[in-house]
């Protein structure tokens, strides 16, 4: 009340307390004490929501569009997506923008299917309270949605695009960018291994030395965009 009920001024209040900042790190004596975590004395890991989990995925793959959308996807969408005044929900993904998720227009029928699957708030009905599920769907669509495909694709571009690294280093570049942290060494060595292994598995059908290496790091960014380490917040 004393800074005009500015929402703003609370939420700022609220990120900057301590409680907020806390680690999710195990402490022994406090885990000894308080196993529940009642007096918060770290912080609670908790799953993104599914537009932050779109825009995360976006952002590494360096393909997030920070700018607002200046018109609706709606009205600038291809003849072939509206049908008498309703869209097409099998053609609607295709056309999506690669906007912040915040931006994007809630059609009922034609949600993203990353939004729909990680807990979006259904449209249809007044909800306060989004839930938060583990359903397999949510790991098919993380191995096989063309979504991601294609995020990882770009994803190995940007890695690629950095001249000059060995393996190594490029597996480290790609931990550091998905899940803001270095790979321990048996990570290091078991993701480098890795491609290494796909690059061989890739090359029965895949003659264009170019394409090979970067299918072989797109499987390997796909494993880090899949992973539960990248959708957590620590």
């Amino acid at each position: 009340m004393s800074d005009g009920w500015s929402i703003k001024k609370l939420v700022r209040s609220l990120v900057l307390t301590r409680a907020y900042g806390l680690a999710s790190s195990h402490v022994a004596k406090h885990f000894e004490s308080d196993p529940d975590n009642i007096f918060l004395w770290r912080h609670s890991p908790h799953r993104m929501d599914s537009d932050q989990i779109r825009d995360a995925i976006l952002a590494v793959s360096g393909q997030l569009d920070l700018e607002p959308m200046h018109a609706s996807i709606v009205a600038k969408s291809p003849e072939e997506v509206v049908q008498q005044g309703r869209l097409n929900p099998a053609t609607f993904a295709d056309a999506q923008p690669r906007n912040r998720s915040i931006y994007l227009p809630i059609v009922r029928n034609a949600m993203p299917e990353v939004l729909e699957l990680f807990d979006a708030p259904d449209p249809s009905l007044v909800i306060g309270v989004r839930d938060v599920t583990t359903v397999p769907s949510q790991s098919l669509f993380l191995m096989n949605s063309q979504f991601l495909v294609q995020q990882s694709r770009h994803f190995a571009e940007r890695l690629l695009a950095v001249g000059d690294l060995g393996d190594s280093a490029r597996v480290a570049l790609g931990f550091r960018l998905a899940l803001n942290r270095d790979p321990s060494a048996k990570e290091s060595e078991a993701s480098t291994e890795f491609v290494k292994r796909s690059e061989s598995t890739i090359e029965t059908t895949e003659k264009d030395k170019e394409q090979l290496r970067v299918r072989a790091w797109a499987a390997f960014c796909q494993a880090l965009l899949a992973s539960a380490e990248f959708r957590y917040v620590e």
